[in-house]
């Protein structure tokens, strides 16, 4: 948990437009973490690590900061630590897909994630286990902003493994949306994927002019000019993109991406000292609560956005109890903070407030974002409302 309290009573304040000191603009010492995984891969592992250290070298051009872990020593218990709070993620290995030839259903627990090292040290670099979208979601929390680049994999860019058929358009769609799922719950706000070309290249653009994310993957010099979007399934509120070799088929460039996020947005957002913000409010809150909670927390607070007494009441109690505070409207639930309880996932859910400012039905809607209570702490008024949430 990171800087918790501070956190959620500055985003507050921020959330509901009282005054504030703007954040400065500062780079974490040693710069922005970058994570380079290679997976275990038979023969080709030796060429993935080849990549991976030129991708590395393009890092160290822009950061200090760089991590590499490497078949044969990449296990999960050496790559899920180093993951906690990276910028870029770079993993280079198998992809073991949705929907596959294998099997009709989909196996969160190993499909749609990273394929690393069952034990450390194995000379034949295929000793493999898969982790899955449900480990990467409920195990890593990503810095704010994260760019996961997915190089090399089956399924990951829509694409079909080496020698069979090409996908439909409908199930390239699906690989790209599922395989992109995991890292987002995880925190990501980008997932690229390229079967081929150097994931080390987008450095220079990362830490160049800003630019939207999703130009500067449409324009790259290996792009082939034949985007398609679509909006995602797996990830409300992200929009997703292929680009096939073309028109018809060849489904090796993908990007899912939250709209608006910019190349500068990937390096700044990791930074303490950096902003976090949405489009209103209530997205505001949520980005708070995603650059700082990881799913499952044991409770979420829900306040109107409409006025801040309540919410600032709550912050300090979230804190202390490891949860986040986010907005409603009277009447609704904004999609922000729709999304956010979807990936939180908290054991109950406390409403801040009367009737007036959050009704009965918004109360009673909340109840589908977790398996515990939805309850209610309110007075006659704010005074009453703030003196009921000390006592609780």
């Amino acid at each position: 948990m990171r800087k918790t309290i501070p956190a959620l009573v500055i985003g507050l304040f921020l959330a509901v437009g009282l005054a504030a000191p703007a954040p400065t603009a500062a780079v974490v010492s040693g710069g922005p973490k970058v994570v380079i995984v290679v997976g275990p891969v038979g023969s080709m592992t030796a060429d993935y690590r080849s990549y991976a250290d030129q991708a590395a070298n393009d890092a160290l051009a822009y950061t200090s900061n760089v991590v590499k872990i490497y078949s044969p020593n990449a296990t999960w218990a050496a790559v899920k630590p180093a993951l906690q709070g990276a910028n870029v993620v770079i993993y280079l290995g198998h992809g073991n897909g949705y929907p596959s030839p294998y099997t009709s259903t989909l196996m969160t627990d190993r499909q749609d994630g990273m394929g690393l090292d069952t034990v450390v040290g194995s000379d034949s670099d295929s000793n493999l286990t898969y982790y899955g979208e449900s480990v990467i979601a409920s195990q890593v929390q990503l810095a704010p902003n994260a760019l996961v680049i997915l190089s090399h994999l089956c399924y990951a860019s829509g694409n079909s493994e080496p020698g069979t058929p090409d996908p439909t358009v409908s199930v390239a769609h699906q690989r790209i949306d599922n395989f992109a799922a995991g890292f987002i719950a995880a925190g990501a706000a980008a997932v690229i994927a390229e079967s081929y070309w150097d994931p080390g290249a987008y450095f220079s653009l990362l830490f160049g002019a800003d630019q939207p994310l999703a130009q500067a993957w449409a324009t790259m010099s290996y792009a082939h000019g034949n985007v398609v979007s679509f909006a995602s399934s797996r990830s409300p509120g992200f929009e997703a993109y292929s680009d096939p070799d073309t028109p018809s088929g060849g489904y090796h460039r993908s990007l899912v991406v939250l709209p608006g996020m910019t190349t500068a947005g990937v390096v700044n957002g990791l930074s303490d000292d950096s902003r976090i913000a949405g489009a209103d409010r209530f997205a505001t809150a949520a980005a708070i609560s995603a650059a700082t909670f990881a799913p499952g927390v044991p409770v979420a607070y829900i306040a109107t956005g409409y006025n801040f007494p309540d919410a600032l009441s709550g912050a300090a109690v979230a804190g202390n109890l490891g949860g986040p505070v986010l907005l409603v409207t009277p009447t609704s639930i904004p999609g922000a903070t729709a999304t956010e309880l979807g990936r939180l996932k908290p054991a109950k859910i406390v409403v801040l407030g009367g009737s007036g400012v959050v009704s009965d039905a918004v109360l009673g809607a909340l109840k589908a974002y977790t398996t515990g209570s939805v309850s209610r702490i309110a007075g006659a008024d704010r005074f009453a409302t703030a003196a009921a949430i000390s006592a609780a």
